[in-house]
């Protein structure tokens, strides 16, 4: 049997994997999930990658592993990430300084790449979905329970120095006196990510989503609202990044007929006219796997 490669996805509740042909065309194989075991501590987290690991290889040699992972990323270590720790008496103890491609090449056998959640999905919808391959540089959103992003430019993910740049869900773009989650006072991920939405719309995006599609005045001002807010980061990344594309992914981008039109407009009063139109703003074709995908072409892109 042909050697593969696993990509994986993992998640603050969920870990997904799948194999892929190490041969172009790149196939992704049949997508396996479990619990990622995110605050049970790093050996639960680890023994439940390797466990959908090997259910996606079957019986095929394992060539090379990518991984997504959320936070912060420099090489082979986990620097911070909030999504995942151990609970303990005290409290919740976050990730700090993990060495989690060590880890796993010690469990799986096989050579391990680790790469942000949110640049790795930006690699996959850059060589996978509306970047070709060919693109200068594209941008992407990712808007899911927060705001993740990435840039990528000639085809390579820019990371800044030591793994932790364009992180945008932390970009302040209102000041507020209550400081987020993540303890910056208003940053994009408080007004467009899902766990802020339902906080200030009194509903999960899903379910306003389809009570504007019923013709719900209200909840189509609230998407107007969300759009602005969208429109405020997405202008700032361009005035910043001067992407060819940028895109937005994840689950809320399902929604994009509902904020697109308030988000394009505020893109035209926030980014610098010259630059904006230049870029082209889009929705993801990767919407749901561009982070299995990008996990796939870090792997290619560290074997050159």
């Amino acid at each position: 049997m042909a050697p593969v490669y696993i990509a994986i996805d993992l998640g603050g509740t969920n870990v997904r994997a799948a194999r892929a042909s190490v041969s172009e065309p790149i196939r992704l194989g049949r997508i396996h999930e479990a619990p990622s075991h995110a605050r049970d501590g790093v050996e639960a987290t680890v023994e439940a990658i390797v466990r959908v690991a090997r259910a996606a290889a079957g019986k095929a040699e394992i060539r090379a592993v990518g991984v997504a992972v959320a936070g912060h990323v420099d090489g082979r270590v986990v620097h911070w990430s909030p999504n995942f720790g151990v609970t303990t008496k005290r409290g919740f103890r976050m990730w700090r300084n993990v060495p989690l491609a060590s880890l796993l090449e010690r469990a799986l056998n096989a050579p391990v790449s680790l790469g942000n959640d949110a640049n790795t999905a930006a690699l996959g919808e850059y060589w996978y979905g509306s970047g070709r391959g060919t693109a200068h540089s594209l941008f992407l959103f990712t808007l899911g329970t927060g705001v993740g992003s990435g840039f990528v430019l000639r085809g390579e993910m820019f990371t800044g120095f030591r793994g932790g740049a364009v992180e945008f869900g932390h970009v302040v773009i209102e000041q507020s006196d209550e400081p987020w989650l993540t303890g910056s006072p208003g940053p994009v991920e408080a007004f467009c990510g899902a766990r802020g939405f339902e906080m200030r719309f009194g509903a999960t995006p899903k379910a306003l989503a389809q009570r504007a599609e019923r013709g719900d005045a209200a909840a189509r001002d609230a998407w107007t609202q969300y759009g602005r807010w969208l429109g405020t980061a997405a202008g700032s990344a361009i005035n910043a990044f001067a992407p060819e594309i940028l895109a937005f992914g994840g689950g809320i981008a399902k929604a994009a007929d509902l904020f697109m039109p308030a988000c394009l407009a505020q893109v035209r009063r926030v980014a610098v006219p010259s630059i904006a139109r230049n870029t082209r703003i889009v929705v993801a074709e990767r919407k749901e796997d561009a982070a299995l995908f990008g996990a796939v072409a870090l792997v290619r892109e560290r074997a050159k």
